[in-house]
């Protein structure tokens, strides 16, 4: 890997947040949203120990047949485990503003104070509906808004507070979309072959300013309830 896709690569970029955080082997992890275990293999690679949550029972399956700890959503609401760390990976794009709120409060009242967060998500880009599940994009700002203001929007405002530690983006080759690429190679064969061939260099060779960042990743550290929500809560 060279050191400009280490740079801007997403996993890369992960495992060097996560060891920042000096976490200790034995320290609480829930990957939420874990999918098929990208990120508990990541996690066990840095020498820690996490459990994964999904709604698709069949990626619970599959993760238990390989070897991590694997947990359905229901399962989930019938434990009581507090977290010392939680990971959002490719998740917060696929919610509206009012059910990522509660989706996430929901889920930060099982983050233990002075516990961290990891999101990763996409920002904005010519590719970001490729996806048919995704919503609409999160950028660091609308977190900030949500999360980490004293005080939030008054519409989306967390009953939690987080505090932001370290935020980095996923920086990319410039890519044609699926359908201007299929076009091309029907009708421009030749063209297509160059056009293919040439971003990837450009991307290289500029050293990424001949890209777009289509990503973004963040670590918050978790200061517990809001004033008034924990005077609600008394």
């Amino acid at each position: 890997m060279s050191a400009l896709t280490r740079r801007y690569n997403e996993q890369h970029q992960i495992k060097q947040m996560i060891s920042a955080l000096h976490l200790m082997p034995e320290a609480t992890i829930l990957d939420v949203g874990c999918g098929y275990g990208r990120n508990l293999r990541l996690l066990r690679e840095i020498g820690l120990q996490a459990t994964g949550v999904d709604v698709n029972e069949d990626a619970v399956a599959a993760n238990r047949a390989d070897g991590f700890d694997c947990i359905s959503i229901r399962e989930f609401e019938k434990s009581s485990t507090q977290y010392d760390f939680m990971v959002f990976s490719h998740i917060i794009e696929h919610f509206t503003p009012s059910n990522l709120l509660a989706f996430m409060d929901n889920y930060l009242s099982r983050l233990k104070t002075g516990g961290h967060l990891l999101i990763a998500t996409p920002l904005m880009s010519p590719r970001f509906y490729d996806d048919f599940d995704h919503v609409r994009p999160y950028p660091p700002y609308a977190i900030d808004m949500m999360f980490t203001r004293e005080r939030g929007q008054t519409q989306y405002a967390s009953r939690h507070k987080l505090e932001g530690v370290d935020i980095r983006v996923r920086r990319r080759p410039i890519r044609l979309s699926p359908s201007r690429l299929h076009y091309l190679q029907q009708h421009h064969n030749l063209l297509y072959k160059l056009i293919v061939n040439a971003l990837p260099g450009a991307y290289k060779w500029s050293c990424g300013l001949l890209g777009w960042t289509d990503g973004w990743m963040g670590i918050y550290r978790n200061l517990g309830l809001r004033n008034d929500a924990a005077n609600d809560s008394a």
